[in-house]
């Protein structure tokens, strides 16, 4: 999925999904912090299990980089890096419904179901 979305940002604004990138929060998740961010978390377990989630990630980059190296037409390789792809890793992670099942899926209507277009400000 994250292969998926790297195809559409790439696109820039002729992607039918370029409205809903564009408006997707940054995202990030525990695998990807700092070593001195981790140790802020005082709990080794935890520590631990982010070390190996960021391993399995550095396994996962080296993976998706010899694909998209095989279809530079579609992913020129001046415009993705690892920062890209980790961005959107943590996107999919974020917004994806699914896991676990056969299928996953974003579900961009989602993402406005915890918005209203009313204030509950009163001034």
């Amino acid at each position: 999925m994250t292969v998926f979305l790297l195809f559409e940002y790439l696109k820039g604004p002729s992607s039918f999904w370029e409205p809903y990138i564009g408006v997707l929060p940054k995202a990030t998740f525990l695998a990807l912090f700092t070593p001195s961010e981790k140790s802020l978390l005082e709990t080794p377990s935890l520590i631990e299990e982010a070390q190996e989630f960021f391993d399995t990630l550095e396994e996962e980059w080296e993976m998706v980089c010899k694909v998209l190296a095989m279809y530079p037409e579609h992913f020129p390789t001046q415009k993705w890096n690892k920062k890209l792809f980790l961005s959107l890793f943590a996107l999919v992670c974020t917004r994806c419904f699914g896991w676990g099942l056969p299928q996953s899926c974003l579900v961009p209507f989602v993402d406005g179901l915890n918005h209203s277009n009313k204030s509950s400000l009163k001034i």
